[in-house]
């Protein structure tokens, strides 16, 4: 593999895809899902969807503390970085669908855990070369 340079617009896009994708997170989130859940909790929220939700922010997580770090190259940071913000995304949409408004608190749970997720990923990570 060739060696490869980051420039400062390779940085810029990388920003402009994350604040993309963290703003797209609050837009899915108040459109689709109606705003920040609010009402009563029932009983017990159903442990496996709540797991799948949470799942995508965990393998996020392992990509951006584990996998990143040791990388080099701009092709291959920002493709992981891309893979890690649709996982953490992912639980972001999940929660709106598989939880239901039954379990507003599980959701905005989940919804904080996705937030999360997707501003660790900001690129400081992305120097130049």
């Amino acid at each position: 593999m060739k060696n490869e340079t980051m420039t400062s617009t390779d940085q810029i896009i990388a920003w402009v895809i994350w604040g993309a994708i963290l703003i797209g997170l609050f837009v899915l989130q108040f459109f689709i899902g109606g705003g920040i859940p609010t009402g009563d909790q029932m009983e017990n929220p159903p442990t496996v969807m709540s797991l799948i939700c949470i799942a995508g922010v965990a393998i996020g997580t392992l990509i951006r503390w584990l996998v990143i770090p040791k990388l080099n190259g701009y092709q291959n940071l920002l493709r992981a970085m891309l893979v890690g913000l649709a996982l953490c995304e992912g639980s972001g949409i999940q929660q709106i669908f598989l939880l239901g408004k039954e379990y507003p608190d599980t959701q905005k749970l989940i919804f904080v855990l996705a937030v999360l997720g997707v501003v660790q990923f900001a690129p400081t990570y992305f120097k130049k070369a």
